[in-house]
């Protein structure tokens, strides 16, 4: 059975679950990025959107702002900061015929 997961109705409470957007500083080159985490079938890691499932979204699931997230990727380990976690969620139009 499949669950839609509404993520405006999300209850961040400060750290990192699935639906919602975080903000992180790699602490190796000091680079800001931002991640939303999401389902495997809609990864796309051009827009920043990773896999729930990915050691990346693994790793920073649970963590919240000022936490460090220690992940092992297959280039090696690597140490990101939360700087921010939030909701940047906008619903898609659905097209029915």
């Amino acid at each position: 059975m499949a669950e839609i997961i509404d993520p405006s109705k999300i209850a961040l409470q400060g750290r990192v679950v699935f639906g919602a957007s975080t903000k992180v500083e790699d602490l190796d080159s000091g680079d800001l990025k931002t991640y939303t985490i999401v389902g495997a079938d809609e990864s796309a890691v051009e827009k920043g959107w990773i896999s729930c499932e990915s050691p990346l979204g693994r790793g920073l699931i649970g963590k919240g702002v000022g936490d460090v997230a220690r992940i092992q990727l297959p280039a090696g380990s690597k140490e990101y900061e939360i700087v921010e976690v939030y909701l940047d969620y906008q619903a898609e139009e659905v097209i029915t015929e």
